[in-house]
């Protein structure tokens, strides 16, 4: 797979950092942050969500992990600074992946084992969005995720890349429609 050139990580320096605080609490209508040109846009946040923000350096710490901490949250660009007891094995094409995330997240789910229990950190195109950012969840909530993205963050979780960093594993989900697995090392 050749590598495509897309867009960069924000320096570390340079993200805004959503914390969990700086949600408003459920049930509050606010603005939506994505700019003046959505400014008229509301939205009622759900009274209970499964998922919630995390800093950068939490992502980047999990990444850490696997590959370079410092490296762009783009699958490409991952792989190539993975640690030399880390790689993907295979790119997985996912089928019905011009389907909407539902679909999509159906089609990964069936190429990966059993989703582990413990919370994953999901990268997506959004999370450069300035105000938004990196969230935590367990995969077992992300077809709620993927039902509820486009509502909730205005974008679709597969729509570009995206990244799920797990303390057992690093799904790389590419833009092109591929999945990459890298288990986590020893």
């Amino acid at each position: 797979m050749s590598s495509v050139p897309c867009r960069q990580s924000p320096p570390l320096s340079t993200v805004s950092h959503r914390l969990d605080a700086s949600r408003p609490p459920p049930g509050v209508v606010t603005q939506d942050p994505r700019g003046s040109h959505n400014a008229s846009v509301t939205s009622v946040r759900p009274q209970q969500q499964p998922w919630s923000s995390v800093s950068w350096e939490s992502a980047r710490e999990l990444l850490g992990r696997y590959a370079d901490p410092d490296v762009d949250f783009l699958p490409d660009r991952i792989v190539e600074a993975l640690h030399p007891s880390c790689s993907v094995d295979e790119w997985l094409p996912i089928s019905g992946f011009s389907e909407d995330d539902d679909a999509i997240w159906a089609a990964i789910a069936a190429l990966l084992p059993a989703p582990p229990p413990e919370p994953v950190i999901l990268v997506t195109d959004s999370s450069f969005v300035e105000g938004e950012g990196p969230l935590r969840l367990t995969l077992a909530d992300m077809p709620l995720l993927a039902r509820e993205f486009v509502s909730e963050f205005n974008d679709t979780v597969f729509g570009g890349d995206a990244i799920i960093l797990g303390p057992s594993s690093l799904i790389l989900v590419h833009h092109e429609g591929l999945l990459g697995v890298v288990a986590a090392p020893v």
